[in-house]
């Protein structure tokens, strides 16, 4: 029973050993993923990632804000005419008071997130009313 008991401890050990110097060597921890404009890192132990900017990396931080009002507001200017301003966001941030509170960047993906929403919606309802008919 205690030469059993010895096995055990020393594979116990033998393991976290041998697991340890597989993840530190031969397992990839971070996981960079190239996209057309972007290079982003992340931590796939911890599920961090960063962003890379110039030449450092900027941490993407998760958000757990009400992003309804923005929303909505962006939902109304994507209805503006088409005009060709110095700097959009800050006539935005004049027109719309609430988008003050929030960052150029924090406004700039929210609208990018609002357009894709309302382009695959109106894809998705183009398709279905073209595609289908209901007969009586």
């Amino acid at each position: 029973m205690l030469q059993a008991k010895k096995h055990f401890g020393v594979g116990l050990v033998a393991g976290i050993i041998l697991a340890t110097l597989f993840f530190q060597f031969f397992a990839p921890r971070y996981e960079i993923l190239k996209l057309d404009q972007m290079v982003i890192k992340q931590d796939k132990w911890s599920g961090d990632s960063w962003r890379q900017e110039g030449h450092k990396w900027i941490e993407i931080e998760d958000s757990d804000q009400d992003w309804k009002p923005l929303d909505m507001v962006l939902i109304e200017a994507l209805k503006l005419s088409d005009n060709h301003q110095l700097n959009p966001i800050a006539s935005l941030k004049k027109k719309y008071p609430v988008l003050k509170e929030f960052s150029d960047q924090d406004i700039m993906e929210r609208i990018k997130t609002i357009y894709a929403q309302k382009i695959m919606v109106d894809l998705y309802f183009d398709k279905i009313g073209s595609g289908s008919t209901v007969e009586n």
